[in-house]
C-alpha cells in the first residue's frame, strides 16, 4: 500500500502489480470509486492492509438542458404532463383490483411495527405526499396491516405495507404470467425496439370500492387506506399484467 500525499492518491498493490488506486475526489471529481463487491474481493485476497474510508454521500448526475438533443427536448415538452407528479386518481377500469377472501369473517388487524426515530420524518413526508396525490385517505376500517420504510435505489424511502396475513386469507389468482420467449416471438421482424419504465405502475390501478377497507394500515400519524393498488398484495402482479395486456393488445 502506497500513500502519495502530494497527489492525494492511495494505491493498493499485491506483489508487483497495482490493483486499484483511490484518488481524493476533492482534487479529482471523477476519481475511482470502489464498490462493496470489489472491496470484499480485495479483503479476500488480503490486498487491503489498514486504510478504508467510508463516505456516506449520494452521487447525483445532472444533465444540463444544453446537453439534451433538441428533438428529445421537444418531445419532453410536448408530453410534459406525463412526467408530472400525479394529483388525481386514475380512471376506473375493467381490471380494478379486488381482494377476494377465503374467510370473509376473518379481519386482519395487526399492531404497527415500531418505527426508528430517524424514519419518522420520512414517514410523515410520504403520508403527506400520498394524501396530496389522493392515493390514500383516512380510514375507520377494522382491517389494519403494519408498515415499514424501504430504501430505494435513488436513496429515497418507499412506504411498504406488510400484507402477509391478508395475503394468506386471499383467494389466489391463477392467471398465468406470460413467458418472455412468447412475448419476444410477437416482435418477430421488428428492427426498432423501445421500452418504457412505468413509474409506480401499481398506483395507476384503482381498488374496487368494496375492497378499499382491506388495504388499511396504521402509522403513528393515524389509520389510512389505499384508493389505488398498493405494493405487496398477492394478486397485484396478475392484475397489473392483465391491464398491460388490455392496453397493449391492439399493438
Amino acid at each position: 500500500m502506497a500513500l502519495d500525499l502530494k497527489r492525494r492518491e492511495l494505491s493498493i498493490t499485491k506483489g508487483n502489480s497495482q490493483i486499484v488506486t483511490l484518488v481524493d475526489e476533492m482534487v479529482h471529481p471523477h476519481g475511482l470509486v470502489i464498490g462493496t463487491k470489489k472491496l470484499c474481493h480485495l479483503l479476500k485476497h488480503k490486498a487491503v492492509g489498514a486504510v478504508v474510508v467510508l463516505q456516506n454521500s449520494q452521487l447525483k448526475q445532472s444533465f444540463p438542458s444544453g446537453d439534451i438533443h433538441p428533438s428529445i427536448s421537444a418531445l419532453l415538452q410536448e408530453f410534459h404532463d406525463v412526467f408530472q407528479e400525479p394529483s388525481d386518481l386514475p380512471p376506473q377500469r375493467a381490471v380494478d383490483h379486488g381482494i377476494p377472501l377465503i374467510d370473509s369473517a376473518k379481519f386482519i388487524n395487526q399492531r404497527p411495527y415500531r418505527l426508528p426515530h430517524h424514519q419518522k420524518n420520512a414517514m410523515e413526508d410520504l403520508i403527506k405526499q400520498l394524501l396530496q396525490a389522493n392515493m390514500i385517505r383516512p380510514s375507520v376500517s377494522p382491517y389494519s396491516s403494519p408498515v415499514i420504510l424501504v430504501k430505494t435505489k435513488d436513496g429515497s424511502w418507499r412506504l411498504c405495507v406488510d400484507y402477509r396475513l391478508l395475503n394468506a386469507n386471499t383467494v389466489k389468482n391463477k392467471y398465468p404470467i406470460p413467458i418472455i420467449e412468447d412475448l419476444l416471438d410477437e416482435l418477430f421482424g421488428a428492427k426498432i425496439f423501445s421500452k418504457i419504465d412505468l413509474r409506480s405502475g401499481y398506483h395507476k390501478i384503482r381498488m374496487t370500492d368494496q375492497d378499499i377497507p382491506k388495504t388499511a394500515f396504521t402509522t403513528h400519524l393515524g389509520h389510512f387506506e389505499y384508493l389505488v393498488m398498493p405494493f405487496g398484495l398477492t394478486n397485484a402482479p396478475a392484475t397489473f399484467q392483465t391491464l398491460m395486456n388490455t392496453i397493449l393488445s391492439d399493438i
